[in-house]
């Protein structure tokens, strides 16, 4: 007799897939988010009992809704009972990754109702202003290594919006 594979132990196979390759900081999103998928499964009384089940689209715009509403928060709330939006932001493109490595559709994540607001960046000309000046610290004959390092990653940071800590695992 084989004995049946919950479904957590099946979420629990997936993150190992998806994290394969990952940044370290990845694969606590990964965890992070497929531990609030738990949460969902128990608190929304969900009738999923397989991966496809819990990635159909009602199941994972029910997901994200109750998630960015501080449902699944296991800290304390500071001011606020909802999600940031650079939460937001991780836990969708975690749960893309969760859903690619199962199979299904990541299209699913992104066809989300839920509005992101936009990040409120630096103007323009600052990074403009610090990005030369990366580049110029770099090109000087007697620039370090490091020196140089440091610009490209300014340079990549800026042109990828990449995590600063992913490019720095590569």
């Amino acid at each position: 007799i084989v004995p049946r594979v919950t479904l957590a132990e099946d979420l629990t196979l997936l993150t190992q897939v998806a994290s394969e390759g990952k940044s370290s900081s990845r694969i606590r999103q990964l965890r992070w988010v497929a531990g609030e998928l738990e949460q969902a499964i128990v608190e929304l009384d969900w009738p999923a009992t397989t991966i496809q089940d819990l990635f159909e689209e009602s199941c994972v715009h029910q997901y994200l809704a109750a998630a960015e509403q501080g449902l699944f928060r296991r800290r304390s709330p500071t001011r606020t009972t909802t999600s940031s939006d650079a939460s937001i932001r991780v836990r969708r493109s975690s749960l893309a990754a969760l859903v690619l490595a199962s199979g299904g559709r990541p299209d699913v994540v992104t066809s989300s109702t839920i509005v992101i607001t936009p990040r409120q960046g630096l103007s323009q000309r600052s990074v403009k202003l610090a990005l030369e000046r990366w580049r110029a610290q770099a090109c000087a004959p007697d620039a370090l290594s490091v020196t140089v390092r440091a610009a490209a990653i300014a340079y990549l940071v800026h042109e990828l919006s990449v995590r600063t800590g992913e490019l720095v695992a590569m």
